[in-house]
């Protein structure tokens, strides 16, 4: 309880000094007179004499086109608590993952928003930032207030533009996708008719080989016979025809190892190219995807940016119409009051019944009967 009571004394006096600053520096004196000023109390504390103390409070209006202004800007206020988001990962690194195209987009408008924060020009530096954040949002996140930040962009309502648009892509890279796998079939195909035929070129040049020597053993068998050479001499004749019939078979078999190794080789690097132009196609698509998405989301802000200014400069015009039309009626107002001597036709313009009975008195003395 002794703890809980000298807290409270604590912050009884951070308060005190936080009265007492204010009052040294003259800020409720600031606020009440702005106030005062807004609401059309602008002779607060004037002695008047008892003289007219008229009020055209244009400030009123000005304050709230003001407001209108901004409020019809769509100004967005974002904000995060102190390490949300992924610890591990931060928007420069994320900005690596990125396209090249966009990773130079986003460090060239770094650069200009250093530029523009050195020489203190905020407004531009403002722009660029929003640029930045605009084209992050295209790859799904944000880089925070300071662009520093990783924060993933969820629930995002998609408009109708941008469906269609990613409707329109889907489509196009579903078809070269489709077109790429058809000519990688078809490269396929061939190789596997080209693998086929080597097979049965070189087992019909493997069974011509061994009818060949079948047909020369025959005939030198058929020589030796008639020629009464000894069984020696057919024997050794025999392992000849053998040896050169295994020759001929080794070679053969090597060269179609070698084809189908030829083969092969065509196929692996088919392969390679077949996922290379997958990859770059689908590349290119998101990078033409996501430029689609970002002229459009441009277009469509500076439709909104236009209105909104179209909308307040209208309600500008409208105000100083009607600010002219009050002070024209209170012009009409004093002249018929000063005519007629009866001011009671001032009183709402703000003038006080004291006021109001001091302007006839005064009028009745130089130009009553």
């Amino acid at each position: 309880m002794r703890r809980q009571r000298q807290k409270h004394t604590d912050v009884w006096k951070q308060y005190e000094k936080g009265v007492t600053y204010k009052t040294d520096t003259g800020v409720y004196d600031t606020v009440r007179t702005n106030e005062n000023f807004f609401i059309g109390k602008q002779w607060e504390g004037v002695e008047s004499g008892g003289l007219p103390t008229p009020v055209f409070n244009f400030l009123k209006r000005v304050v709230l086109f003001t407001v209108a202004g901004i409020t019809s800007s769509r100004v967005k206020l974002q904000a995060a608590p102190i390490g949300s988001g992924d610890d591990t990962t931060n928007a420069d690194d994320y900005d690596q993952t990125l396209p090249v195209s966009a990773q130079q987009q986003l460090e060239s408008l770094s650069a200009q928003y250093d530029d523009a924060a050195e020489r203190g020009a905020w407004q531009d530096a403002d722009r660029l930032h929003q640029q930045a954040e605009d084209l992050r949002a295209v790859y799904g996140y944000s880089g925070g207030a300071d662009g520093t930040g990783y924060i993933p962009l969820t629930n995002q309502p998609e408009p109708t533009s941008a469906r269609y648009i990613n409707t329109l892509y889907d489509a196009q890279n579903a078809a070269a996708q489709a077109a790429l796998e058809n000519a990688y079939s078809q490269s396929i195909a061939a190789l596997d008719a080209e693998r086929a035929a080597v097979g049965s070129t070189y087992d019909a040049a493997k069974n011509d080989a061994a009818a060949r020597s079948a047909v020369e053993r025959s005939n030198f068998d058929e020589y030796a016979a008639a020629s009464g050479l000894s069984s020696g001499a057919g024997t050794q004749a025999a392992l000849a025809y053998s040896n050169v019939l295994q020759g001929d078979l080794s070679a053969l078999g090597a060269a179609e190892a070698a084809a189908e190794t030829a083969l092969d080789t065509q196929q692996s690097a088919l392969t390679v190219q077949h996922q290379y132009e997958l990859a770059r196609a689908g590349q290119s698509a998101a990078l033409d995807r996501a430029g689609a998405l970002l002229d459009e989301y441009n277009t469509q802000r500076a439709v909104s940016i236009e209105r909104d200014w179209r909308d307040a400069d209208q309600a500008y015009n409208t105000m100083l119409f009607n600010a002219e039309s009050e002070q024209d009626a209170y012009r009409r107002a004093l002249s018929a009051s000063e005519a007629t001597g009866v001011y009671s036709g001032m009183g709402p313009y703000g003038w006080s019944s004291e006021q109001i009975a001091r302007a006839e008195r005064l009028w009745q003395q130089d130009y009553g009967f």
